[in-house]
């Protein structure tokens, strides 16, 4: 067996199986939201083989049927695929090819139905980007350059919010595809960017639903057909997103959509799940009860934002937690649908940042605007988070959890202010106790974690603050300790005057260090400021949730990009969609 331009090769006996991630069809998530009369696999290419369907449940693949099949490299040959008998016998279905006789050629293949589509459905792509032109374009470019692009011909909406384009493969995208407007504004972070993206697209009139796409992904434009296939035969308004998988472990899944505890702690599906091998592709076949799919790739029905208002105005990290959480609760669902899905940078290769001070802020005002779904953080919680950077050194961190409580307990006039102004003012306050920057440096080797002790030993920590208030910990041996930021805890650090954090490739490396003077001024301003959350901390959650309405409703966006609105660019008329010639695509 071969591969070459012509395609796959199969020579006398070779036998090939797609018992793969991407090449699987996921039965379950079809028969509950998207009902197919029927489904089978359309194969081009020549020669004889001969396919045997498999379907699996729980590691265990059963033989399901086999055909000899004469393939055609024009029109493709179709195989109908078995039949589940009902949703407790269905789960992932693939097959196995074999030559019969002589040499096939293999060109491609796809799953198709005799489902028809919904009329006048339509998906259109929003993105947001800042300063990322180069990856920006490059995905542009291969979507436009896609099957899916050429028939469906979808509306895309991209809102810039850093420096005017100056890439000359942009130039020359946009100069020749009428679909594809860019709306210039302030940077009003993630939530903005997407926020105008669907209402642009919403105005135009053309599109049902709106996919958000990142602009720092790479994505097989493939990912599309599915996407489109399902939505467009879904019985209800449902919320569809892909899979985020790591893109330096490229068969890692990092999140599959994610769960909302009652502590309000996120619960990401199938994180760290491993995609090489079949008991592990059998776990996505179930569908996990998910409130929300992270907007790196996520279609949400037009309506839905006609219906329950828009995203709330939170600048980024939590906005399409928020949302959806909030269309699950009006009966919006979110199907994280296998096998969509996109790489991007895994959130452990990013040094720690001014995030933070966003994670906690809307932390706070999600529990305070959705009580029913996460309890708000206690004076407890946060004295142990900020407890837990002064033993690490961590007085960035410790800095902007301050500043986000005072904004939190501000209320919700904070939101008011230009959304870059506070932006800046968050980056310069994250900057200036930033750890220090060693990247390119070499670093030692990882200290193996300390046997963890009880989940938080108060009167320990206590006691570690209190010899870090009088004196800076002894150092014990030669040279730098280096600990993995996936187990940043503060036990970890206890002890060590200073040491390195890394992440499993040593993607960044920063230093931290003791600090008597910042150590004393942090801790001092966080008791007067936890003292300050104990005593109003109810009274601010009662207003967030008084202005939920308000902020996420379209006349309060509207107002925010009326001041800085600016025209799209200009479009000349696109020709309607063929959708008779890919009625059965899947």
């Amino acid at each position: 067996m071969a591969t070459g331009e012509s395609g796959l090769v199969f020579g006398p006996g070779a036998r090939v199986s797609f018992d793969t991630y991407l090449n699987s069809f996921y039965e379950r998530h079809w028969s509950r939201h998207a009902p197919l009369g029927g489904i089978a696999l359309r194969l081009f290419g020549s020669g004889l083989v001969v396919l045997q369907w498999y379907r699996s449940r729980d590691g265990n693949p059963v033989a399901s049927g086999k055909a000899t099949v004469a393939l055609n490299p024009v029109e493709g040959r179709l195989v109908p695929a078995p039949h589940a008998d009902d949703q407790d016998s269905e789960g992932r279905l693939f097959f196995v090819l074999a030559c019969a006789s002589g040499h096939a050629v293999l060109r491609g293949g796809r799953y198709v139905t005799n489902t028809p589509l919904r009329q006048g459905f339509s998906l259109g792509i929003g993105l947001c980007t800042f300063n990322r032109e180069d990856t920006l374009a490059a995905n542009l470019c291969r979507i436009v350059a896609s099957p899916y692009y050429r028939w469906a011909r979808p509306s895309i909406a991209v809102v810039n919010q850093g420096a005017h384009f100056q890439n000359p493969a942009m130039a020359a995208l946009l100069a020749r595809e009428p679909a594809i407007r860019v709306f210039e504004q302030p940077n009003l972070g993630g939530t903005g960017g997407f926020t105008r993206a669907a209402m642009e697209l919403i105005r135009e009139g053309r599109s049902t639903h709106v996919l958000f796409m990142d602009d720092d992904i790479e994505i097989d434009p493939s990912v599309l057909v599915p996407t489109h296939a399902f939505l467009a035969r879904t019985t209800s308004p449902t919320v569809v997103g892909g899979a985020m998988l790591d893109l330096l472990r490229p068969a890692t899944v990092c999140e599959a959509g994610s769960a909302i505890s009652r502590k309000n702690i996120l619960r990401p599906a199938h994180r760290g799940l491993a995609l090489a091998g079949g008991p592990s592709l059998d776990m996505l076949a179930e569908e996990a009860p998910v409130q929300f799919n992270g907007w790196w790739y996520c279609a949400i029905p037009a309506e839905a934002f006609q219906r329950h208002g828009l995203p709330l105005p939170v600048f980024i990290r939590g906005d399409d937690v928020e949302y959806g959480a909030r269309l699950t609760a009006q009966g919006v669902p979110t199907v994280s649908l296998p096998p969509v899905a996109v790489w991007h940078e895994p959130f452990y290769a990013k040094p720690p940042g001014w995030q933070l001070y966003y994670d906690l802020r809307n932390r706070l005002i999600f529990a305070s605007c959705h009580p029913e779904k996460a309890r708000l953080d206690s004076p407890l919680v946060l004295l142990r988070r900020l407890a837990d950077c002064l033993v690490k050194h961590d007085y960035m961190h410790a800095e902007l959890l301050l500043r986000a409580i005072g904004d939190f307990l501000t209320g919700p006039n904070v939101l008011e202010r230009p959304a870059d102004a506070i932006h800046d003012e968050i980056v310069e306050l994250a900057s200036l106790h930033a750890p220090r920057c060693l990247d390119g440096g070499a670093c030692p080797a990882r200290a193996p974690p300390r046997a963890p002790g009880p989940r938080w030993a108060a009167l320990t920590v206590l006691w570690v603050l209190a010899g870090l208030w009088r004196a800076a910990p002894r150092q014990t041996g030669d040279g730098l300790t280096a600990l993995d930021v996936e187990g940043w805890l503060w036990f970890e650090a206890r002890g060590l005057p200073r040491y390195l954090l890394t992440d499993s490739g040593n993607s960044f490396i920063r230093l931290y260090t003791y600090d008597r003077e910042r150590f004393r001024r942090s801790a001092t301003r966080g008791a007067h400021a936890i003292l300050r959350y104990a005593f109003s901390f109810r009274a601010s959650a009662l207003a967030w949730r008084a202005c939920h309405a308000r902020l996420s409703g379209w006349a309060w966006w509207q107002d925010r990009f009326a001041a800085a609105h600016t025209p799209p660019s200009p479009r000349r008329p696109t020709s309607p969609r063929p959708d008779a010639n890919v009625p059965s695509e899947v």
